[in-house]
């Protein structure tokens, strides 16, 4: 599980801790301390961010989160789950299996205080990776707020992401390699499609490279972005080369997994000027057309020329 660990690692450059601004309308019964723009108080930390852990089916593990109260007041808490969302993937099957050791907390001014999560994994779990967001959310009692003002709130989010051993499967497959031509005189948008059909993210890397007469004439690097299950992910690159002229061939590489699988797809296109094509032509049929028109004014005009020179 050494990979899943070294992959989780990486997965922290991609995603930070949520700190998420919610509107919540004055009349219910309780709500969360209202933030204002200017006001340096009502803060909350932890410590981690992300977790990661690697628990078998029918096990149970605990690992701690450090909440810090960086506000001049004292503040009271409550820790929650919710699915995880990450640009339309949803993953909610985990959420359940978090137990806080004390759910309401209350931390003084400028201190800490650790909550300790077990997380208990069912036996008929399925392998892979699961994801779950653990929120921390201050609260007051409703009378203390401004009753003509919708408060606004910071709740602190902790990304969990459980992995469950079993049958792993890193799986990926290319979709769609594509350069969109808007004109000779560029730019070109170089696209690859990658698609996740595995139980675990990746973070897959690779190139996109383009050829002319079988020699590379601009290469762009690949990677970065995180691919979970089920969902996919499209590299978009432009290229603003001026003018493009000919026949090139684009390939896309990709590799992901920790057996480094490599992917190769590849598209030729061409780029030829139509539009001047086109302007040129328009041209020639109004100078025909002028010309049949007035062409015996022209013939008159030019003998009387040749004539009066002679």
């Amino acid at each position: 599980m050494t990979h899943f660990r070294r992959i989780t690692g990486l997965i922290s450059l991609s995603i930070s801790c949520f700190f998420v601004l919610i509107a919540l309308s004055p009349s219910t019964g309780a709500s969360t301390i209202t933030e204002s723009a200017n006001s340096n108080t009502n803060m909350i930390s932890v410590s981690p961010s992300i977790i990661d852990q690697v628990i078998s089916p029918g096990k149970s593990d605990t690992f701690n989160v450090t909440i810090t109260n960086l506000s001049n007041q004292p503040m009271p808490l409550y820790a929650s789950t919710a699915p995880f969302d990450n640009n339309g993937y949803v993953d909610s099957g985990a959420t359940q299996w978090f137990v806080f050791q004390q759910p309401d907390l209350l931390i003084l001014p400028d201190q800490s205080q650790t909550e300790n999560i077990t997380v208990n994994i069912p036996k008929n779990a399925e392998a892979g990776a699961h994801y779950a967001t653990i929120y921390f959310t201050p609260l007051v009692p409703v009378n203390s707020l401004q009753s003509n003002k919708s408060p606004i709130i910071l709740r602190v989010g902790v990304l969990a992401t459980i992995i469950v051993p079993g049958d792993i499967k890193q799986s990926a497959y290319l979709r769609a390699i594509k350069a969109n031509i808007k004109s000779w005189g560029g730019p070109v948008t170089l696209s690859l499609s990658l698609v996740n059909n595995g139980n675990v993210y990746l973070l897959p890397h690779g190139s996109l490279v383009v050829y002319k007469n079988q020699k590379p004439v601009k290469s762009f690097q690949l990677g970065g972005e995180v691919i979970f299950p089920s969902k996919g992910y499209t590299f978009t690159r432009v290229w603003s080369k001026h003018p493009l002229l000919g026949s090139y061939q684009l390939k896309g590489k990709i590799i992901y997994g920790s057996n480094n699988v490599m992917l190769e797809s590849s598209i030729n296109f061409n780029v030829t000027p139509w539009d001047l094509f086109i302007e040129a032509g328009i041209l020639l049929a109004v100078l025909g057309v002028l010309y049949k028109v007035f062409r015996k004014r022209l013939w008159r005009a030019f003998k009387a020329l040749l004539f009066k020179n002679s």
